[in-house]
């Protein structure tokens, strides 16, 4: 009796065992593709990255500047940030637009993006002045600490003004792909594109964006 006693039990135990194991797998993952992040390409890229594009005009993209550059500071170790300016907010003409994407590349290779970045975005939007001409951005660099020379130099330079028309050329064929058609736009490894609407705070945009950059090829 014993013997059929203890071989009940261990049934039981590894029945339960087997519903509990089955069950917790059941579980949906925190993130989920569809709901919180889409797939957008068959390949990524080889390095992570978080790509936001964005545009100065956009009221939307400076609420999410605070976001994007938390997640900066956050992504792991050998992943980077890059931003990206477009072109197609119909609150600028497209000369001033073509501009201030290349004085985003200029603040980049002067090591004062995030700065930069911000004094554009607070000319604009909070001190509500217009920003009109490659002069007016010019005005903001130099009150920023940049050189006027120095910023002379670089906006007109072929360097950023290949490394410009690369971003157009991708900003073009996502907009062709039906990828990016507003902004902010958040892409991960040139693969995953974030859904904003569901997620709820900073935190989730953190945690969802290193979930997908650890995700395997």
């Amino acid at each position: 009796m014993k013997l059929r006693k203890l071989i009940g039990i261990a049934l039981v135990t590894l029945l339960f065992g087997c519903l509990t194991t089955s069950a917790v797998s059941a579980e949906p993952p925190r993130f989920q593709k569809g709901k919180h992040y889409q797939v957008v390409a068959k390949s990524r890229t080889k390095s992570p990255v978080l790509t936001c594009f964005f545009a100065f005009h956009c009221a939307h993209c400076y609420r999410y500047a605070t976001v994007v550059s938390k997640l900066g500071a956050s992504l792991p170790k050998g992943a980077r940030l890059v931003r990206s300016h477009v072109d197609f907010n119909r609150s600028a003409s497209l000369k001033i637009q073509h501009a201030l994407s290349r004085s985003l590349l200029v603040a980049r290779r002067l090591n004062v993006e995030e700065k930069l970045v911000d004094a554009i975005f607070r000319k604009i939007h909070k001190e509500r002045k217009a920003i009109s001409t490659e002069a007016d951005i010019r005005a903001i660099f130099v009150a920023n600490g940049v050189s006027g020379p120095k910023f002379d130099s670089l906006i007109n330079s072929f360097g950023v003004k290949r490394a410009a028309k690369r971003m157009k050329r991708v900003q073009t064929g996502l907009m062709a792909k039906r990828v990016l058609n507003g902004t902010p736009t958040f892409i991960v490894n040139g693969k995953y594109k974030l859904v904003p609407q569901n997620l709820r705070s900073v935190g989730d945009y953190k945690a969802l964006v290193r979930y997908l950059m650890a995700l395997k090829r």
